[in-house]
C-alpha cells in the first residue's frame, strides 16, 4: 500500500511540474519590425506594467555592460511596450556597429529606477538590401527557373 502512495505522489508532483510552467505567463518575448533603413521598432510583450508609471529603456552591446543612455518609452500598455532604435542616434549606432546581438533593458523611473526587464537579447542585424543602393531590373528573368543557365567557376 505505501508503494502505491509513493507512485501516486511522484506522478502528482511530476504533473504539477509539467503544468505550472505552461500556465505561467512569465516569458518576455521581443519581436522586431524594421521601419526604415535607420529605424527598428521592438515590441516587448509578456510584461506586467502599471499605466500610471513612466518607463525608460536602455540598450547595450553586452549583457554585463552598464547602460549609459536611457530613453523614454512612449508606447506601452499593461502587458507590452514598444521601443524604437535609431541608427541616427550616435550612442545607439555604436552598439549597432559593435555587434549583431544587443541587449534591451526596461526600468520603471516612477518606482525608483526599478528594473522591470533584465537585459534581453534582441536581433540587430540589418537586412542587406536595406543598407545598399541597388537597382531592380524587371525584365522577367529569374535565374532559378532557367534551365540553360550554367555557372562555371
Amino acid at each position: 500500500m505505501t508503494k502505491a502512495k509513493y507512485i501516486i505522489a511522484v506522478l502528482f508532483a511530476s504533473l504539477i511540474l509539467l503544468i505550472v510552467p505552461n500556465i505561467s505567463n512569465a516569458a518576455v518575448t521581443v519581436t522586431r519590425n524594421i521601419e526604415s533603413k535607420t529605424t527598428m521598432k521592438y515590441s516587448v510583450s509578456g510584461l506586467n506594467l502599471n499605466e500610471e508609471h513612466e518607463y525608460e529603456y536602455g540598450f547595450s552591446a553586452t549583457k554585463a555592460a552598464e547602460v549609459k543612455n536611457w530613453y523614454k518609452v512612449t508606447e506601452y500598455s499593461t502587458t507590452s511596450a514598444t521601443v524604437t532604435l535609431r541608427l541616427s542616434d550616435g550612442n545607439m549606432k555604436e552598439v549597432f556597429d559593435a555587434t549583431d546581438t544587443g541587449y534591451l533593458t526596461l526600468r520603471d523611473i516612477t518606482d525608483g529606477n526599478k528594473i522591470v526587464v533584465e537585459p534581453t537579447t534582441i536581433d540587430l542585424k540589418i537586412p542587406y538590401l536595406l543598407v545598399t543602393d541597388y537597382t531592380v531590373i524587371n525584365n522577367g528573368m529569374d535565374f532559378t527557373k532557367r534551365k540553360d543557365f550554367n555557372c562555371r567557376a
